[in-house]
């Protein structure tokens, strides 16, 4: 039996200002993850949505199953939160995006990976009104976060801050923005670059990022920092920057010379050139080379960029911003940047990874839970060690399965935990 951390209190990381005492909440999903983990939520919706037609109009936890269609004819998207109960999140997320302005946040999050930051982050939320830490001295390392302002970017910044007050902080931002929104930004970073607006924005808007991506990394090379970190405007980084720059750069910055650190949590290993560029470490100077690569003048209905469900699963890089950056980064340092075969070579000689020593939690998806399935009845050395520590949920977790209905049998059989 799953055991649940977290609740609606995480709705503040991702939509700070929301009112969770006065939105009507909405599930979405129907399949067996919605089935099985709904009851334990111990949240009550309305509804829950699923796009499969042969779903629609069952009760399932009693209650109906309405089609997106509903959704986006019926309800006010100031109105309504919507729990993702799906594996796909992502994916999901995007779908509810087309049907309007609903705000949304996935449901359950399998593992407890995210327990620690969030709890961190929520703290921080609390406390965001607080006075920045005060910076003592500009070290070697310049991080510019880039992207549009969304609520939860004042969040992402502090919390950059805070880790890393003696290091250098800029935002590179779309111009016209709210000025209100900038000035709140602006309190944890120690520059903020407005960057004029693309004539045109490319497929996927990714011309918007190449312009901010240029202007931050620019920035930091000019002031002669050495070493260049990216993220996006709600993305954190996880683990210690400093120490991973020491270990993989070296002391003097003479180890993996040409080399980009990447993020390989959302990088596909069997698509060309499809490398997360969430996060990432560099020299100043590689890094303002990456960005320095040509903005995507093709049309969304370009030829090239039309893609089916029944084409090689290879065929989406085409249409991917990934995909656009690094072929042309390649290109553009003289590397052969078309095939499987190129992609592969490419990371072999340029890349090095972030992980295990780092890596990047995105604010946008926050999970409502996480969820910890342990079978185990009898205590062992980890159980132990949390007990003796306080740490590790030990006592809420007794406690939630001591709460719940299950009878001997289901005990002895492993079946609560």
């Amino acid at each position: 039996m799953a055991i649940l951390h977290g609740g609606l209190s995480r709705i503040a990381i991702r939509y700070p200002n929301i009112d969770a005492d006065n939105v009507k909440i909405v599930a979405w999903g129907a399949g067996q993850l919605f089935r099985d983990l709904y009851p334990l939520a111990g949240i009550t919706a309305e509804y829950t949505i699923c796009p499969t037609s042969e779903n629609q109009g069952k009760i399932i936890h009693d209650l109906e199953v309405k089609s997106p269609e509903f959704l986006k004819e019926n309800e006010d998207p100031e109105n309504i939160l919507i729990l993702i109960f799906s594996a796909s999140f992502v994916e999901v997320t995007h779908q509810i995006g087309n049907l309007g302005k609903f705000r949304s946040i996935p449901a359950i999050e399998y593992g407890m990976q995210s327990n620690d930051i969030v709890d961190e982050l929520l703290l921080l939320q609390k406390n965001i009104h607080l006075v920045p830490p005060r910076k003592e001295h500009f070290s070697e390392i310049g991080f510019f976060t880039q992207g549009p302002i969304f609520p939860f970017t004042e969040l992402a910044l502090a919390y950059q801050r805070y880790h890393y007050p003696n290091d250098y902080h800029c935002f590179a931002t779309d111009a016209g923005q709210s000025p209100e929104a900038l000035s709140r930004c602006a309190r944890w970073v120690d520059e903020i670059i407005e960057v004029p607006l693309p004539e045109f924005p490319g497929p996927l808007r990714r011309n918007y990022m190449i312009r901010t991506a240029r202007a931050g990394a620019e920035n930091i090379q000019r002031k002669g920092i050495k070493y260049s970190v990216r993220l996006r405007s709600g993305n954190v980084a996880i683990g210690n920057v400093r120490k991973y720059i020491q270990n993989t750069f070296g002391h003097h910055g003479n180890y993996h010379p040409g080399r980009i650190g990447f993020h390989m949590g959302w990088t596909m290993r069997n698509i060309p050139f499809q490398i997360s560029e969430a996060f990432m470490i560099a020299r100043a100077d590689e890094m303002a080379m990456l960005w320095s690569i040509d903005e995507d003048q093709r049309q969304d209905n370009d030829p090239s960029l039309s893609f089916s469900p029944e084409m090689h699963f290879s065929e989406l890089a085409r249409s991917t911003n990934e995909n656009y950056v690094w072929s042309k980064y390649a290109k553009k340092i003289g590397l052969p940047h078309s095939t499987i075969e190129d992609h592969l070579q490419f990371m072999r000689e340029k890349l090095v990874p972030l992980e295990p020593e780092l890596t990047t939690y995105s604010l946008k998806y926050t999970p409502l839970f996480g969820m910890e399935f342990d079978s185990n009845i009898n205590p062992d050395k980890d159980w132990w060690d949390n007990l003796v520590n306080n740490s590790g949920h030990t006592n809420h977790r007794v406690l939630e399965i001591i709460k719940r209905n299950t009878s001997m049998a289901e005990y002895y059989a492993r079946k609560a935990g």
